[in-house]
């Protein structure tokens, strides 16, 4: 399957944003790339501190419906500055659909790791 693929063309472009990945080293490179551009996602849309975004856990969109009968989605997670202990405080921020789409490539781009781990952070 991965002998198939290729970097897609943007428009009014002539080649690939990327050469061709020929070695493992490169698909790493990348995928760090990935989870860099999911952090700034979420710090720019929600404004979580880089403890908050760093202790985030698969699952961690909610959704609910408000007295209105409009349904909202949230990021569940946790606070550390000025909670009491070292757990932090629960919290949830209002996520917008990006947010919730980052997530989601955290969740399944981390999913092989967490298994193995036996952890639920992403």
């Amino acid at each position: 399957m991965l002998d198939d693929f290729t970097f897609s063309t943007l428009p009014d472009e002539d080649s690939p944003w990327h050469t061709p990945v020929v070695q493992l080293k490169d698909i790493h490179a990348l995928i760090e790339r990935i989870y860099d551009a999911c952090f700034v996602v979420i710090a720019w849309l929600v404004g979580a501190r880089v403890s908050e975004i760093l202790g985030l856990e698969a699952g961690c969109i909610e959704q609910h419906v408000g007295p209105d009968g409009q349904e909202i989605t949230y990021l569940h997670g946790r606070i550390y500055k000025m909670a009491t202990g070292d757990g932090g405080k629960p919290h949830r921020w209002i996520a917008p659909e990006p947010v919730v789409l980052v997530i989601d490539v955290l969740e399944r781009l981390s999913a092989p790791i967490r298994k193995k781990l036996g952890t639920s952070n992403l």
